[in-house]
């Protein structure tokens, strides 16, 4: 499984992203990190055009199967202007906070979007559930893909509901 660390808002300290590598050291996974993540403009990691470019070229990617937010940030919602949709294959999108704005804004794609952990979570060496987030990652993926989306989210209605329930 091949991950693409992205920050679509704020820029992230490096020591924070080794700390995340290090809670998923263990796992069978390629790391990498966008070279925008440490990019420091102002709070955010680089300006609107070179978030939303990053965030495109890991869509892209057909060699990334995971896209993982570093952290969330307002500056996530500038992007979606400049934001393009679509993939060549399957891909899960991580993260949460103002994340879920741009996992919306790609719902249309063909990626599974999971609200979890982020590398910020492991300020200062403390590991909240990135490990349990990976873990649910894992189960998405098939042969190193994305498993295909199988629900439809269109509305809410009264009746029953059947199926598996992850903690994060």
């Amino acid at each position: 499984m091949n991950i693409r660390i992205i920050a679509p808002a704020r820029w992230i300290e490096k020591d924070v992203l080794e700390a995340f590598s290090a809670a998923i050291q263990d796992r069978s996974c390629n790391v990498e990190t966008s070279g925008q993540v440490l990019m420091q403009a102002g709070q955010l990691a680089g300006d609107d055009q070179e978030r939303a470019d990053a965030l495109s070229r890991a869509i892209y990617d057909e060699g990334v199967d995971v896209i993982w937010a570093a952290r969330g940030g307002y500056g996530a919602m500038r992007t979606l202007a400049k934001l393009k949709t679509g993939a060549p294959r399957r891909k899960v999108f991580v993260g949460y906070s103002d994340m879920c704005a741009l996992q919306f804004g790609v719902l249309g794609a063909d990626v599974n979007c999971v609200h979890g952990a982020m590398p910020i979570d492991c300020i200062a060496g403390k590991v909240t559930n990135i490990e349990d987030t990976y873990s649910f990652v894992e189960c998405l993926t098939k042969e190193g893909r994305a498993a295909e989306r199988t629900h439809k989210l269109l509305a809410l209605s009264l009746g029953e509901a059947q199926g598996p329930v992850f903690a994060s």
